[in-house]
């Protein structure tokens, strides 16, 4: 999958009636994702089928793929086969000078929206004791568990809280260094009525092929462990 690296797009001020800068060629890159089947199914009966208004099918469909797009967009399963490019090699109880050559790893373009991405038992065992005092970063979003070092830290519960090799945490701008691909051919609704036939029952059931892997621009890096 290609994709160009948005570090490398800069924006101009030209003046009304002024020519538009020219701008260098970008960066271009290339990585591979993984895809994964998410699937929702309902069974109703033959007669409430029936019984239902005429939009019924087709708004029970538009939900079941919401659902799906929500699944695959919102939650971290959709990174589970993706491998972060760069990394901090810490110790087995990494210090703050560790993490902290984590978040000086990410370029300025990824600093704009940073967060930290853990999973909370590393965040609880490992990070708030190193963590330097009144480095709180003031009013947090709704979601995120704490702060470090000035930035909010969101759960990431996929991620290992300690273990030989792992990634125990990412620091970066999530929305700048994910790219989600989708596979049409083999996502879509179906409704099936053979399978519940003997008991007059109807089956709708969405799927969806996707997945999601990091781009190697500079906006995410993470920590691992030995």
């Amino acid at each position: 999958m290609p994709y160009i690296d948005p570090s490398s797009l800069f924006p101009y001020i030209t003046p009304e009636s002024g020519l538009i800068a020219s701008v260098s060629p970008p960066d271009f890159g290339k990585g591979a994702i993984a895809l994964t089947k998410f699937t929702a199914e309902v069974t109703v009966t033959n007669e409430f089928m029936a019984d239902s208004i005429s939009g019924f099918l087709p708004s029970l469909r538009a939900t079941l793929t919401d659902l799906l797009i929500e699944a695959v967009e919102g939650s971290a399963e959709a990174l589970v086969n993706a491998v972060i490019p760069t990394v901090t090699a810490a110790g087995a109880n990494p210090t703050y000078a560790e993490y902290a050559e984590a978040m000086s790893a990410v370029s300025a373009f990824g600093h704009r929206k940073a967060a930290w991405y853990v999973n909370p038992g590393h965040y609880v065992e490992n990070m708030l004791p190193v963590a330097p005092a009144g480095s709180c970063c003031g009013n947090l979003p709704d979601d995120a568990i704490g702060s470090f070092a000035g930035y909010p830290v969101y759960p990431m519960p996929m991620l290992s809280a300690s273990g030989t090799g792992k990634v125990v945490a990412w620091f970066g701008d999530l929305s700048k260094s994910v790219a989600t691909a989708t596979d049409l051919k083999g996502s879509g609704v179906r409704v099936l009525t053979e399978p519940k036939a003997v008991t007059d029952e109807t089956i709708i059931q969405a799927r969806i092929r996707a997945g999601s892997a990091f781009l190697n621009n500079g906006t995410l890096h993470g920590v691992k462990l030995p």
